[in-house]
């Protein structure tokens, strides 16, 4: 009779169907919207900024957690329990190291015309191996950045709304 116990890793089993790469790049992408939440609303508390745009980091900040949790049910049938538990730890140091060497919303951008073009090359990557109960998910992270790219990209406050709210439109929020 077969086992159907875990692999010694302590991966699930439904790890083995997929490659390696989808697997680590999906858990990224999750433990990413989890570093995204906590850096935006790091930023809207501590930047210097006018209410309308901390409302919008802190409505960027809603779609990252919501983006998280379209993701955490396929990392968890992906990824070891004690590896997606130590997540919001590693998340939030790396978002207090970042904070830390963005003083202002200049650097932000600065930082973000490198970080978010790459994020979402990444996240394209991840539709070609993606099953296909996993493609809505995916989609919608590709969108997501592309929206996050969006806003960053113009400093018209209503633009910056009218993208933030399409995008939370897509994922049924807000």
């Amino acid at each position: 009779m077969p086992s159907h116990a875990p692999e010694p890793s302590g991966a699930p089993l439904a790890q083995a169907a997929l490659p390696q790469a989808y697997v680590e790049g999906l858990r990224d992408a999750w433990e990413g919207e989890l570093f995204g939440d906590l850096l935006l609303r790091g930023l809207a508390e501590t930047l210097n900024l006018p209410e309308e745009r901390r409302a919008i980091l802190r409505t960027l900040a809603d779609i990252e957690v919501a983006m998280a949790e379209r993701l955490e049910p396929l990392v968890a049938g992906l990824v070891p329990a004690d590896v997606r538990a130590g997540a919001p730890g590693r998340a939030a140091a790396r978002a207090a190291a970042t904070l830390a060497d963005l003083p202002d919303m200049a650097a932000v951008l600065a930082r973000g015309a490198v970080s978010l073009p790459a994020a979402l090359e990444r996240f394209e990557a991840l539709l070609a191996d993606a099953p296909q109960d996993h493609r809505a998910a995916i989609d919608l992270l590709v969108a997501h950045e592309v929206c996050l790219i969006d806003t960053y990209a113009t400093d018209d406050v209503a633009e910056q709304e009218r993208l933030v709210g399409a995008m939370m439109g897509r994922l049924g929020i807000g």
